[in-house]
């Protein structure tokens, strides 16, 4: 799962702040409202190619990456490449310089103000403090990094009569409201999240209506004792599952991971997390995914793994290794 260009795939479709994954972005944190997650130009030399049999993958050239993003250009800044954009006019953001940049060629320019910028593909080598381009950017070609669905399927066998409102006495958003409280004030909260029941336009209005959803509550400890206080509070739909990690415990690792890969040590092992990074805490996983500019040491992951512990943290690049 990944935080990329602001046409914001953090997203993920989570239904009105009912999923607890945490997201928070660098240079300039920006927290998710709904949850618990920094030119002169040059000349481009050749672009170096190399011949494969015939459907076998090309391999990655080393040093030179590529990536589908908003290239963007502040009079009196220079061209920089943005993985997270302010989605303002003119948009703004503060990013992986960019050297070799002819806006004259760039295709789908626009300018308001003092800016101009584009989404676009670009194809560069980096030297740890910029990219400069081998090439002119091009229109994308739909290869922007992929980045996982979460899915919000809900982990419990559906009852022999269905999902049925058991008490409606309490089914109201008040009711769902305090059992949210009393599941996320619990120290083995692991994670909220709603399935919903019916197809996109099915619904007829957008009021609470707990027979559209299941309820999906998740802790690592006793459940037998949470599903019977759940069910005193809330009367819809509801599934109590095991979840992989408190909360609270990926929570406290996501505060110091803007601070670890920062350092000068990050940077030796191949994280360059200056020019843009971000993380959230995945609950469905039980992971720490965190994001950076660029990754140039495919063995980055060993290293984080030493910081935080194996399988607790994971690291992923904006930059792609460009074949």
């Amino acid at each position: 799962m990944r935080l990329w260009d602001m046409q914001d795939k953090r997203g993920l479709g989570f239904v009105a702040g009912m999923a607890l994954v945490a997201v928070s972005c660098g240079a300039g944190s920006v927290a998710d409202p709904t949850s618990t997650t920094v030119v002169s130009p040059t000349t481009t030399g050749p672009v170096a190619t190399t011949t494969s049999p015939p459907g076998t993958p090309e391999a990655p050239v080393p040093g030179r990456y590529f990536v589908e993003g908003t290239l963007l250009d502040k009079e009196g800044v220079g061209p920089q490449l943005c993985s997270f954009v302010n989605t303002s006019l003119p948009p703004q953001c503060r990013g992986l310089p960019v050297i070799g940049v002819d806006w004259d060629e760039v295709p789908g320019s626009e300018r308001a103000g003092d800016t101009t910028w584009a989404h676009v593909r670009v194809v560069g080598t980096f030297d740890g403090t910029a990219l400069t381009l081998t090439g002119t950017p091009t229109e994308p070609l739909g290869e922007e990094p992929p980045f996982d669905r979460t899915d919000f399927t809900s982990p419990c066998p559906e009852p022999d009569d269905g999902w049925v409102i058991r008490d409606p006495a309490i089914v109201d958003d008040l009711d769902w409201n305090r059992a949210r409280v009393y599941a996320e004030a619990q120290p083995d909260f692991a994670g909220l999240w709603v399935d919903q029941l019916l197809e996109p336009g099915e619904r007829e209005n957008e009021e609470h209506d707990a027979t559209t959803f299941v309820a999906n509550v998740s802790f690592t400890g006793n459940l037998d004792e949470h599903r019977a206080a759940l069910e005193k509070i809330y009367g819809g739909p509801l599934c109590i599952s095991r979840g992989v990690r408190p909360l609270a415990e990926l929570r406290a690792v996501q505060d110091t991971v803007f601070d670890v890969l920062s350092t000068a040590e990050a940077v030796e092992a191949g994280i360059h997390a200056a020019y843009g990074m971000g993380s959230s805490s995945n609950q469905f996983r039980g992971v720490v995914e965190a994001w950076v500019m660029v990754i140039t040491d495919p063995d980055a992951q060993t290293w984080v793994d030493e910081q935080f512990g194996p399988g607790l943290v994971e690291v992923d690049s904006y930059l792609q290794p460009a074949s």
